[in-house]
C-alpha cells in the first residue's frame, strides 16, 4: 500500500520502532511517527462514500480515515519486524 519513497521512510525507522518495543514505550513513538508522516507525505482525505457512511459528516468521515490510517501504519510495523520478514 505503500510508494517507495514512503516505504523507505518506514523501514529507516524500524530500529526506533524496535526500540520502543522493547521499552514498552510505543505509544510514544506511534505518536511521533503520526506527525512525522504528516509532514512528510497526505493522509488519505475520506473518500465520497466514506462521507457517506459518516451520515454526511466530513469532520467524522476524517477521523475515521485517520484512525484507519493510522492503524494500517501501526500494522505495517508490526508485519516488518516479526521473525521471518
Amino acid at each position: 500500500w505503500t510508494t517507495g519513497p514512503e516505504f523507505e521512510w518506514l523501514k529507516r525507522r524500524i530500529p526506533a520502532y524496535l526500540e520502543a518495543h522493547e521499552k514498552n514505550t510505543t505509544d510514544t513513538f506511534f505518536s511521533g511517527i503520526y506527525e512525522e508522516w504528516g509532514g512528510s507525505f497526505q493522509i488519505p482525505e475520506p473518500t465520497a462514500s466514506d462521507i457517506k457512511q459518516a451520515d454526511g459528516d466530513v469532520e467524522v468521515a476524517t477521523v475515521r480515515k485517520r484512525k484507519k490510517f493510522e492503524k494500517r501504519l501501526k500494522q505495517w510495523f508490526r508485519n516488518n519486524t516479526r521473525s521471518g520478514s
